[in-house]
C-alpha cells in the first residue's frame, strides 16, 4: 500500500488529498470495496498519531458516503487493518481502513 501512496505502482484511486489516498481493492468483497490509507507509513492504527487518525476517519466517512452513492448501497461496514498479515506482502504496509458497501 505504501507503494500505491508513493505512486510506484498503479491503483484505481477514487480519492486523494495531501495526506490520504483511497483506492479500489483488487480483490473486492463487495461492490465499491475501497481502501483508505494515510500517505505516511504507520504500522497499525494504535501506532498512528491521534491527529492523523482523526483526519483518516474523516476521509473514511467521505469515501464511504461516496461509495454508497456510487453503488446504491444503504449502509457500509468498515474495519481497520494491517494488510501484510492478510496478503503477506514482502514490504511492510501501512494502517488502512476497508470500506465495504452493503446493498
Amino acid at each position: 500500500f505504501c507503494k500505491i501512496a508513493r505512486k510506484e505502482i498503479p491503483a484505481d484511486i477514487v480519492y486523494e488529498d495531501d495526506a490520504h489516498v483511497a483506492f479500489l481493492d483488487i480483490k473486492p468483497t463487495s461492490e465499491g470495496h475501497t481502501l483508505v490509507i494515510p500517505k505516511a507509513h504507520y504500522d497499525g492504527f494504535a501506532d498512528t498519531p491521534p491527529d492523523v487518525a482523526g483526519t483518516l476517519i474523516g476521509v473514511v466517512q467521505k469515501v464511504a458516503r461516496a461509495a454508497m452513492a456510487a453503488v446504491g448501497a444503504t449502509s457500509f461496514n468498515t474495519a481497520a487493518g494491517r494488510p501484510n498479515y492478510i496478503y503477506r506482502y514482502a514490504e511492510p504496509t501501512t494502517v488502512n481502513f476497508s470500506v465495504n458497501t452493503r446493498l
